[in-house]
């Protein structure tokens, strides 16, 4: 392994959408099943993606629009 250097990459999921984006997991998960983006086949396994991940930044890149997009009814 001359030459070779391990790189630690962050590791993100749902909680971390979240806290960005302030909309509840079961919304989140609700969008992440319709992306094209998602990979994850419906099952137990967590909604996780490496941070650098270009299909990670375009699903960040989806719920800006989808907050963009969202009308509030009750706003005043």
């Amino acid at each position: 392994m001359a030459g070779k250097k391990k790189v630690d990459r962050i590791i993100v999921g749902v909680k971390d959408l979240e806290k960005e984006f302030k909309i509840s997991g079961k919304q989140i998960r609700r969008h992440l099943r319709k992306m094209e983006e998602n990979q994850k086949p419906r099952g137990p396994e967590p909604y996780q993606w490496y941070s650098d991940d270009p299909k990670f930044q375009a699903i960040r890149k989806n719920f800006q629009d989808i907050l963009k997009r969202k009308v509030k009814l009750h706003g005043k």
